[in-house]
């Protein structure tokens, strides 16, 4: 099979398990939402931030390292599994030992055992990490798939049912750790590889090399992503923290399942064209121009109605959320434009690239939402909508610069991204003007605006030349 085909066949797999998962995420997540309150999100959001810094160390970008590289043998592979085995041991008793010092920062005592119950997951993932590698660099994505959406389902049902019967923040501390476990039994039995029962140090030095670059970029893009839960749930308590979580998660919901898989499968795809400067351009700003199309306009949509959104999906008790939502989401507009950038230098060796970039980002980012705390939520949200918007224009900058693409280049293959951006946001302001003299209720409101912009949305998408029809054939030219 062609690279194409292969790449072509992965997105479908990866897309179906990705709808079909978002569906479910998107279920299970309002249901616990209505189910339990801010403060189960809070309390969660900052146990979630200590796992997901400590879980960059416990296989030290290795992950990566086993995709990227093609000269690695049996000793050397079986040697990984079982070094990261021993690392994420060695990590879950030192958290074990810290979490009540953690509490304590918060202030929190239930922090404590959550945190312990949660890093159960840190011991579970790197029993399978080889074995995922190995689908990913064969592009097997239809096994990855189905596995994906049978844990996620499974679990979120549980998570729904234990949430039902009062479990509180156990309910949301169940689903990750179910998924895990189902996910990696099911990778262990569609794998045919089985680690041998080896471990030799200089086998792994040199993946333990890339892997370190990879780490570093990878954790510095982490801080400056999870900066503000960190310092929310310090400075503004769990309720703030907890109507943060959400419209965050409602923000991030169409940007995560498909730019997230598509990402996935580009650092494949990268790296059998590393070394073709022209194609590997090419691809990549078709690819950014693609997702782009897709995902901004979604975002303003959210934005203009964020209210309303949050009333009909998640209830009253939410409503503090929607101006979050609102702000937030023209900082996501920002962030689609570097979606396929960390998989691209990856896949030229240079992982590391970026991270000067987001170390001044993530100074900056770290005062601006420490000060801004001191004005409540909606300072915050502005503050980091504000450093998210100047750092990824830096970024961006960068990333042509290191590929050799002219600014001009890059804005002329933007194009259609601006059109369609500018007719949504066009008809949503003309619609949230008409709500103000007209009075609608809620759901006549959500009709007219969706409606409207998804017209305006299509139409725009074939004024710029993206869809054009041929013979009585629909044909999408990005």
């Amino acid at each position: 099979m062609n690279l194409k085909k292969q790449v072509f066949n992965s997105i479908f797999w990866n897309g179906l398990a990705n709808v079909l998962c978002q569906g479910v995420n998107v279920a299970i997540s309002l249901a616990l939402a209505r189910l339990l309150y801010p403060q189960d999100f809070g309390i969660m959001g900052m146990a979630a931030f200590l796992v997901g810094f400590v879980s960059f160390f416990s296989e030290f970008g290795i992950g990566s390292a086993l995709i990227q590289k093609n000269d690695l043998d049996e000793e050397s592979i079986s040697s990984i599994f079982w070094s990261a085995i021993m690392i994420s041991a060695l990590l879950y008793g030192l958290v074990f030992l810290i979490a009540p010092l953690y509490a304590a920062f918060y202030h929190e005592p239930r922090l404590t055992l959550i945190i312990r119950v949660l890093f159960i997951d840190f011991l579970i993932y790197p029993t399978a990490m080889v074995q995922y590698a190995i689908h990913v660099k064969r592009l097997e994505y239809k096994t990855i798939s189905l596995i994906t959406i049978v844990s996620t389902t499974i679990s979120g049902i549980v998570s729904v049912i234990m949430a039902f019967s009062g479990c509180g923040v156990w309910s949301l501390i169940a689903q990750p750790l179910i998924s895990r476990v189902l996910s990696n039994l099911f990778f262990w039995i569609y794998t045919d590889w089985k680690p041998a029962f080896i471990c030799i140090v200089y086998k792994i030095k040199a993946s333990y090399g890339f892997g370190l670059r990879v780490l570093l970029s990878n954790l510095v893009s982490f801080l400056v992503n999870n900066i503000d839960y960190f310092l929310i749930g310090k400075f503004l308590g769990t309720y703030t923290l907890g109507i943060y979580t959400l419209a965050f998660r409602i923000m991030k919901a169409p940007f995560n399942k498909i730019a997230g898989a598509v990402t996935n499968i580009l650092f494949s795809a990268y790296l059998y064209i590393q070394d073709e400067e022209e194609r590997f351009n090419k691809n990549y700003l078709r690819c950014t121009t693609a997702i782009s199309c897709l995902i901004v306009p979604f975002l303003i949509y959210i934005s203009f109605n964020a209210k309303d959104l949050i009333l009909i999906l998640v209830g009253e008790k939410w409503i503090d959320s929607a101006p979050i939502l609102s702000i937030l989401c023209a900082a996501e507009m920002m962030d689609i434009l570097l979606f396929s950038d960390q998989s691209a230098i990856s896949a030229k060796g240079q992982p590391g690239y970026l991270v000067t970039a987001n170390v001044i980002i993530l100074v900056f980012l770290g005062f601006s939402i420490f000060y801004g705390s001191r004005y409540g939520i909606i300072v915050v949200s502005i503050a980091y909508t504000i450093c998210i918007f100047i750092g990824a224009s830096i970024k961006k900058l960068l990333m042509l610069r290191k590929l050799h693409i002219p600014f001009h280049v890059f804005l002329r293959a933007m194009r259609p991204v601006i059109v369609v951006s500018l007719s949504v946001a066009g008809i949503s302001l003309t619609a949230a003007q008409l709500f103000t003299v007209y009075s609608f209720n809620i759901w006549a409101r959500m009709g007219i605006s969706s409606l409207f912009c998804a017209a305006a949305y299509l139409i725009a998408l074939i004024k710029a030349g993206i869809i054009r029809f041929e013979q009585k054939k629909m044909h999408f030219n990005i």
